[in-house]
């Protein structure tokens, strides 16, 4: 975006500048406008004995030709009747305030640059002979463009791996409540293989509630839940990863719960921060992704899934993500990019868990067979030895792009 004032110097006039940035559609001066002319029109006219004032008014392509003409000369007239406030010896001469509308403007039938939202000022000591023709300074240059073409971190989490929900054969020493005391001692007649039903079961039953609540209907997805049940019950502790292309990272790329907490939030932090850069003349990829990462804003962030995701991933207990791939068009003054994101979940429970989540049957259904197989029946040598019923971590992979933005 242009700056709000433009000076230059020509080769007759006192004074002559480019006031951009009027607002779509209006011809009210800016403030910005207001103190440039007060600062450097008035005392020029003031001090001359028969000030002159050339004005050349401008619109951007939005609109018809014939509006935009109209508007670009009442954005002459605004400019005029502020300066005619300073003195009633100034002279605008009528074949000299020009409104050229979008005649003269770049850029296709929807650029809206405020650099062609104008009126070129022109202030002269005494009527010029012979008129000069005033040259418009040029049009601001593009940014620097230094890219690298790879990807650097902007936001992440760090994992707590010792975090209770990842214990296994700890018996009692997982419950700290009389409450949950009576409901695993519940559960305590029930054999290995019916717990492990029951967590199937329970499963199946969270990931209809989630699919109820806006996530995916893939048979895939569901699937994916009872594999990681058979994960757990079979050869636990070893990490379970769905990679790019797996409908588990597809799905979470229009997850509503990753994008309201990490996506969203991510995607705002790029914009503004390539937005940022433009402005001030140079993008460096590296250079944004480092001053997003300095800011912390998109660290230590609370993510939670929704829909069928929410039943077996839920709550993310580490992430990392990185800006991939900057492309800037100057020309079109657009920029792409990709996020790629890293989750780490713990397919694992521990007492809290089951508290969030509620009380009664449901509870009881949904959560006990899991919690009483990991933190009771993982204490015997066999299932020990096998791993069976120990905790792991899930992660998740998935390229969010490319996502192009207009700057």
């Amino acid at each position: 975006m242009a700056d709000d004032v433009i000076p230059f110097q020509t080769r007759q006039s006192t004074v002559a500048a480019r006031l951009c940035n009027f607002e779509t559609g209006q011809a009210d001066l800016l403030n910005s406008h207001r103190a440039w002319l007060d600062a450097n029109v008035k005392p020029a006219v003031l001090a001359s004995p028969n000030p002159w004032v050339d004005l050349w008014g401008y619109a951007s392509h939005l609109g018809d030709h014939a509006s935009n003409q109209r508007l670009s000369f009442r954005r002459c007239e605004a400019v005029k009747r502020w300066v005619a406030g300073y003195t009633p010896k100034v002279t605008f001469p009528a074949d000299n305030e020009i409104g050229y509308g979008d005649s003269r403007s770049t850029g296709g039938r929807t650029d809206n640059d405020g650099y062609w939202r104008s009126v070129e000022v022109y202030v002269y000591a005494q009527r010029p002979n012979p008129r000069p023709v005033p040259v418009p300074p040029p049009r601001p240059s593009g940014p620097a463009v230094r890219l690298s073409g790879s990807c650097h971190l902007i936001g992440e989490k760090a994992d707590d791996p010792l975090a209770d929900d990842m214990k296994w054969g700890d018996t009692f020493a997982s419950i700290s409540s009389a409450a949950m005391a009576a409901a695993v001692a519940g559960l305590a007649p029930m054999t290995d293989v019916q717990l492990e039903a029951a967590f199937v079961t329970a499963m199946t039953g969270g990931m209809g509630i989630g699919a109820g609540t806006g996530g995916a209907h893939s048979p895939a997805l569901f699937a994916e839940g009872i594999a990681c049940v058979g994960h757990f019950n079979i050869m636990g502790g070893r990490r379970k990863v769905w990679g790019l292309g797996s409908a588990v990272s597809d799905a979470a790329k229009t997850n509503a719960g990753l994008n309201t907490a990490l996506l969203g939030p991510a995607r705002s932090e790029v914009d503004r921060a390539v937005r940022d850069a433009w402005t001030r003349g140079t993008i460096d990829d590296a250079a944004i992704a480092a001053s997003i990462k300095r800011s912390g804003a998109l660290d230590g962030l609370s993510v939670m899934l929704d829909g069928i995701l929410a039943a077996y991933i839920g709550g993310i207990h580490a992430y990392r993500v990185e800006l991939c791939n900057l492309i800037v068009d100057t020309a079109a003054e657009t920029f792409t990019y990709g996020l790629n994101i890293d989750l780490l979940d713990h397919f694992g429970l521990d007492e809290g868990d089951v508290a969030r989540s509620g009380g009664g049957a449901v509870v009881g259904a949904a959560l006990l067979p899991f919690f009483v197989l990991q933190h009771f029946r993982a204490d015997n040598l066999l299932n020990r030895t096998l791993h069976k019923y120990r905790p792991f971590y899930t992660q998740l992979l998935s390229h969010i792009g490319p996502l192009t933005r207009h700057r």
